[in-house]
């Protein structure tokens, strides 16, 4: 089942999936009889972090950036950011958190931000799917590790 759900964007579809296909089970019924979000409106969190006046997309850009070029962080921890595994364990991500330029060929390039990275002479792309409420706290979380 997929982990990636995001109450604003996927309830709506969800909730119509469940009425055609008639899901009876009770743990469904409950999701039904919810009031369902207005899309329109919008709710803005308030986070408790040193980043609290940028979103988790400028974080990633500016910040993790920043600390991955920056010589703090070992060659080991670089080979483990250019893998699924590791990327969904430290930042909850469904792709890489950082891919090799010379694999971009392979990868879907719109999950990536344009512009390269340099780190350690070798160039990178940076994950550019980065969501407040899925990523947010993982990727604030590894940037202290880091810095």
């Amino acid at each position: 089942l997929c982990s990636q759900w995001v109450e604003k964007l996927h309830r709506k579809y969800l909730v119509e999936w469940i009425k055609k296909h008639k899901i009876k089970d009770t743990s469904v019924q409950d999701i039904k009889t919810q009031p369902e979000n207005n899309m329109s409106e919008k709710t803005e969190i308030k986070y408790d972090d040193e980043y609290s006046d940028m979103k988790v997309g400028e974080i990633a850009k500016k910040v993790l950036t920043e600390v991955l070029t920056g010589g703090n962080v070992t060659p080991e921890e670089i080979n483990k950011l250019l893998t699924k595994e590791y990327s969904k364990e430290m930042f909850n991500l469904s792709s890489f958190a950082v891919l090799a330029d010379e694999n971009n060929e392979e990868i879907d390039n719109k999950r990536y931000y344009k512009d390269l990275i340099t780190i350690n002479g070798a160039n990178y792309k940076l994950c550019s799917q980065w969501v407040e409420k899925l990523h947010r706290k993982y990727l604030v979380e590894w940037i202290e590790d880091h810095k």
